[in-house]
C-alpha cells in the first residue's frame, strides 16, 4: 500500500491469509474490537484503507461478490507511478 498522508508517505507491504475454519465456529467478540463486519461499511468509507483492501481482497478470490460491482478495483494490482 502506498499513499500520501499529512505527515507524510505511508509504504505497507500488506500480507492478507484465510483461516478455514470448522462449518459450525461461531466467533466471540472477546476484546470489543469487532462486534460485526458489514461490507456497506467500506463503501461509506468507515475501512481504514489497508482494512478495505484486504476484505474487498478475500471477498473477490473467494467470489463472494464479483469484480464489475467494485470500479475501480483493478487499480489496486497496478504498480504505483513513480
Amino acid at each position: 500500500m502506498l499513499q500520501s498522508l499529512p505527515e507524510g508517505t505511508q509504504a505497507e507491504l500488506i500480507y492478507v491469509y484465510d483461516v478455514l475454519l470448522p462449518e459450525d465456529f461461531t466467533p466471540r467478540n472477546q476484546d470489543g474490537e469487532v462486534g460485526e463486519h458489514r461490507i456497506a461499511r467500506i463503501e461509506e468509507g468507515r475501512f481504514t484503507v489497508d482494512a478495505s483492501i484486504a476484505t474487498l481482497d478475500c471477498l473477490l478470490r473467494r467470489r463472494w461478490i464479483d469484480a464489475d460491482v467494485c470500479e475501480g478495483i483493478a487499480a489496486l494490482y497496478e504498480r504505483p507511478a513513480v
